[in-house]
């Protein structure tokens, strides 16, 4: 089994889990379901920031 590290968007949780499967996060899933994605993908919301230098 091959770990890696996984973030929650929603709340920010960290956890090391198996690469092969999908993971929902324990933290919100009162609230909502909210599907964990591996830390080294970006999220799809963050847009790049403007080049302060211009």
């Amino acid at each position: 089994m091959k770990t890696e590290l996984f973030v929650c968007d929603r709340c920010g949780q960290r956890e090391r889990l198996d690469r092969s499967k999908q993971h929902w996060c324990t933290r919100c899933a009162g609230k909502r379901e909210t599907e964990m994605r591996p830390a080294r993908e970006r999220p799809f919301s963050i847009q790049p920031q403007p080049d302060a230098r211009r």
